[in-house]
């Protein structure tokens, strides 16, 4: 039924477009007289003026395709469909770009038919600064999947950086992890150190290249690198108390222990920020009053926490029950 419906529109509207077409050339023949063209092979590109035009029929195809290609519900069949539709909707409107993501989406999960020539045209299209990384990475899991050997990921791997570049340095920071640990199982750690560093060099969140380059090359790795990390990693989220703690560990152990004693307060804070009924735990307050007892401006902070940690004991500690 779905086959009926799109082919009653595609042949609706290339009957229009015909008639309408035809009717510009008897305009253009009755007041500018005949023209020649030269001869039409099978191979020769159509005129610009000679081609079908309208983003109002693309829009139109590209709703159809995303209700037939929907995840979950398409079968190989309907998916194909999908594809037709889409790729006529971009004919008829090269500027839809709303069309790609779309059509992205629905040919990397396609098993049936062989698209990675057609992905492999589209993201060179689609990436940017701006693109969903999210369907970038279907069609990028689509491509590796269909490389046989580690020569061939490793090519893919190359092609696709190729294509990303500086367009999205995002996407770029993780193939160059992916393209590291591909070198870190061959072994071949000075390939994989390499890529490891440059993914992180693209993105400073990239929190796969960082622990895994501390885990290959530890000793390469210094308190401030730790400090930077973490200090990033708590902007992106800031309510990670992971990350704080990270940080205030790190600035402690390079005896900046201002800076861990503000980082280990911010700690307490969250915490009672989001666990406000439970009692500040022993990994906080402790490493908080020995960072401030090392500052010299911040000694008598210690007693104010001791004095709040006696306050909470009390509050939280449950009565004991009286023996029989």
């Amino acid at each position: 039924m779905r086959k009926v419906i799109c082919l009653v529109v595609l042949s609706a509207f290339v009957s229009c477009s015909s008639l309408a077409g035809a009717e510009q050339l008897d305009f253009a023949k009755t007041v500018a007289g005949p023209v020649s063209s030269p001869p039409v092979g099978p191979h020769t590109a159509l005129p610009l003026q000679d081609r079908l035009v309208s983003s109002s029929v693309a829009r139109r195809l590209h709703d159809m395709a995303y209700e037939i290609g929907k995840p979950q519900k398409a079968d190989d069949a309907e998916i194909e469909q999908a594809i037709v539709l889409l790729k006529a909707a971009m004919e008829l409107d090269s500027g839809a770009s709303y069309v790609l993501p779309t059509l992205i989406e629905i040919a990397s999960r396609a098993s049936k038919v062989d698209h990675s020539k057609l992905l492999w045209g589209l993201l060179t299209k689609y990436l940017g600064q701006k693109a969903d990384l999210e369907v970038a990475d279907k069609a990028i899991t689509y491509l590796l999947e269909r490389a046989n050997s580690r020569e061939e990921r490793e090519k893919a791997f190359s092609e696709l950086l190729m294509i990303a570049g500086q367009r999205n340095n995002v996407l770029s920071s993780e193939l160059l992890t992916m393209l590291g640990l591909l070198m870190a199982e061959k072994p071949d750690n000075d390939a994989a150190k390499f890529y490891l560093t440059q993914a992180y060099k693209a993105n400073k969140l990239n929190k796969v290249a960082f622990w895994k380059y501390v885990e290959m090359f530890p000793e390469n790795v210094r308190a401030n690198d730790y400090l930077v990390h973490f200090r990033l990693a708590l902007s992106e989220d800031p309510s990670s108390i992971e990350a704080a703690m990270g940080m205030g560990r790190y600035a402690e152990k390079a005896g900046l222990y201002d800076t861990a004693a503000a980082a280990y307060q911010y700690c307490a804070d969250l915490f009672r920020y989001l666990y406000p009924s439970d009692p500040l735990p022993a990994s906080i307050y402790i490493p908080w009053a020995i960072s401030c007892y090392n500052t010299d401006d911040n000694l008598p902070k210690c007693m104010e926490i001791l004095n709040t940690v006696r306050q909470e004991v009390g509050r939280y500690k449950r009565p004991r029950r009286s023996r029989p």
